[in-house]
C-alpha cells in the first residue's frame, strides 16, 4: 500500500535523480567524474 511518506521519498529521489542528470548532461566532466567514483566504489 502506497502511504503519503512513501510518495514523498519518492518526490524527493525524483528531485535528487533530476538534478544529477542535468549536472551529468549539462557538464560532461561531472559525468566522467562520477563515473570513476562509482566504478571504484564496485572494485
Amino acid at each position: 500500500m502506497i502511504t503519503e511518506r512513501n510518495l514523498f521519498a519518492a518526490s524527493e529521489e525524483k528531485e535528487h535523480l533530476t538534478k544529477y542528470v542535468d549536472k551529468c548532461y549539462n557538464n560532461p566532466i561531472y559525468y566522467q567524474i562520477q563515473a570513476r567514483i562509482y566504478l571504484i566504489a564496485k572494485a
